[in-house]
């Protein structure tokens, strides 16, 4: 199982959260982190990455530049999938919402392998 240091534990204690809500923003921050990544080494406009994704030019350059504090977890995993060559996720059924710490644990040990 993954552990956190003592001031994430503090940090999200104050803040009135649990665990699980670390884990969801460690793996909205990761694919965050990704999607900037891949916008940027894409080698396509903001232009034709917002044409592919559904979404505006504007939203593309602000998710570059890590400014954009809307997005949902589907919308990163879609914009990571579009931009990258290998999948980042594959599921082998029907995806269901991760809501234990131990399938988050195990998902986020998997992307970082």
């Amino acid at each position: 199982m993954k552990t956190f240091k003592k001031e994430e534990l503090d940090l999200i204690k104050d803040l009135g959260l649990d665990t699980d809500d670390l884990y969801y923003m460690k793996l909205k921050a990761y694919l965050y982190q990704m999607a900037a990544s891949a916008i940027t080494n894409s080698g396509l406009t903001h232009e034709e990455i917002a044409k592919i994704s559904g979404t505006s030019r504007a939203r593309i350059s602000r998710i570059s530049k890590i400014g954009e504090n809307s997005l949902s977890l589907d919308f990163l995993i879609q914009l990571t999938d579009l931009l990258y060559e290998e999948p980042l996720v594959i599921f082998t059924s029907k995806p269901k919402k991760l809501k234990t710490k131990k399938k988050l644990d195990k998902f986020l040990h998997n992307l970082a392998s």
